[in-house]
């Protein structure tokens, strides 16, 4: 399934006022999900490594 990118742009947004709202850094956020920061990183920006990263972000939230 592909986003549009008004899709795209709504949850990148989303991602980044969940992880603030957290009060989690990459870092923290990064080892709650056993990954790397620079893995959080990508998927926040919408271009994430396995297809999957984002979804697990999402879910986590």
């Amino acid at each position: 399934m592909s986003l549009t990118i008004a899709q795209i742009e709504a949850t990148k947004q989303e991602f980044k006022e969940n992880i603030a709202r957290s009060g989690l850094s990459l870092d923290d956020l990064a080892l709650v999900l056993n990954t790397t920061p620079d893995v959080i990183a990508q998927s926040i920006a919408m271009h994430p490594r396995r297809i999957e990263d984002n979804w697990i972000i999402r879910n986590f939230f």
